[in-house]
């Protein structure tokens, strides 16, 4: 992990893991928020969450289908920390909204959406957070696989 500056003017880019479906669409999503000036500390799909890093990330971007569903690896994500989670789904329903806010995540965003408006989102929960984020893995062995 790096160090933190101490500098409250110095101006850091959100390091970012992405959880996609499968690999090739974490690839392209983290690619997209490259694009956009956002730092992708991790890349994985969400079957493999065990093996996650003890690196802390200052967001988590999830596709709903990730693993064996999006819902559910931002509950287990939430359960051990408190980092911003944006859940990436497809529909514009209030009952998707109302889902995501009980299964503890942050900014549930309907596709389509903008690399801009993602990129803005993950840097306004970044900046809310303000460095309270919790420990994302207490232990590896402990997160459960999904």
């Amino acid at each position: 992990m790096r160090p933190e500056s101490t500098d409250p003017n110095e101006k850091t880019e959100p390091r970012v893991m992405v959880i996609g479906t499968d690999e090739v669409s974490a690839k392209e999503l983290a690619s997209l928020l490259t694009e956009a000036g956002v730092e992708i500390a991790m890349v994985y799909d969400g079957s493999n969450l065990r093996k996650c890093s003890r690196s802390l990330p200052s967001a988590v971007v999830i596709e709903e289908k990730a693993g064996q569903g999006g819902w559910e690896v931002s509950s287990q994500i939430r359960r051990k920390s408190n980092v911003p989670i944006i859940l990436l789904g497809n529909s514009n329903s209030e009952v998707a909204w109302v889902k995501a806010a009980a299964y503890g995540v942050d900014c549930y965003m309907a596709r389509p959406f903008g690399s801009r408006e993602l990129a803005a989102r993950i840097k306004t929960l970044v900046r809310r957070y303000g460095g309270t984020v919790r420990e994302f893995v207490d232990n590896a062995n402990e997160v459960e696989k999904v």
